[in-house]
């Protein structure tokens, strides 16, 4: 059952998520937990809003730099630059430090795929801090991460994600809470927008898209103007106003 407004009434009795989407929002809560307790999530996970590890920034550098170390291919020349840089974030993870590594890790990373990983890292991270460069990056990079993936639950978290991500603004610090925050605002832009989205997208597939929609609602509108000024001029005649003149008022006199 649905309001005037279009969206579903506290006495629904029927919801809208089948037993795969409910699988996953319980794969997803217990995935939670297991970050909340240490687990190292992946960039995928952390592109859903998923936090990172312990909620964190510092102790998701400092995993991943030691995951990063022990996948590189030993015969990938580690840059000078680099090594510096990734030892720094690890000793702290704080916006100077991670755009020093992502700049070095991008460089590195046109020769070494693993490095082009800990760029693609640490860009999220700085997005969840606020960097306004990083969160548009990671915007598009939450979208083409579903390219072809099915319109499932991880693919609404990652639009909530996008949307959450965008207006972030940390400062350049991360605090606990703030993955979460961004997702909340996400899922509440995302509920706002629910009932004006069936007929917004029917309007493109089937009657000319948003031009058609517009020339329909201005029609409208001069439709409603019309009949305004309908209504004005009876009333109008209704109360005397159009009354013929006498001679003196005609005259002057």
């Amino acid at each position: 059952m649905t309001s005037s407004t279009g969206r579903r009434s506290d006495s629904a009795s029927q919801s809208n998520l089948d037993d795969r989407d409910i699988d996953a929002l319980q794969r997803r809560q217990m995935r939670l937990g297991q970050i909340m307790d240490g687990a190292l999530p992946t960039t995928d996970e952390l592109l859903t809003g998923l936090p990172p590890r312990n909620d964190d920034v510092q102790a998701d550098v400092m995993a991943y730099i030691d995951d990063w170390r022990e996948r590189r291919p030993k015969d990938h020349l580690l840059e000078n630059d680099l090594f510096i840089a990734s030892e720094l974030a690890r000793l702290t993870a704080d916006h100077q430090n991670l755009s020093a590594l992502l700049t070095a890790a991008r460089r590195s990373g046109e020769r070494c795929h693993e490095d082009q990983r800990l760029a693609r890292r640490v860009e999220v991270l700085l997005a969840l801090m606020g960097d306004v460069d990083a969160a548009g990056r990671a915007v598009l990079r939450a979208i083409q991460t579903r390219a072809g993936r099915p319109f499932d639950i991880a693919a609404l978290h990652g639009i909530a994600f996008a949307i959450g991500v965008s207006t972030a603004a940390g400062g350049g610090d991360y605090e606990a809470g703030d993955a979460s925050k961004n997702l909340k605002f996400g899922f509440r832009v995302l509920n706002e927008l629910a009932p004006m989205v069936p007929e917004v997208a029917d309007q493109h597939d089937q009657q000319g898209g948003l031009a058609g929609l517009l020339k329909r609602q201005r029609a409208a509108e001069s439709d409603d103007d019309e009949d305004r000024a309908v209504g004005a001029l009876e009333a109008m005649l209704v109360s005397g106003a159009f009354e013929e003149e006498d001679d003196a008022t005609l005259t002057g006199d």
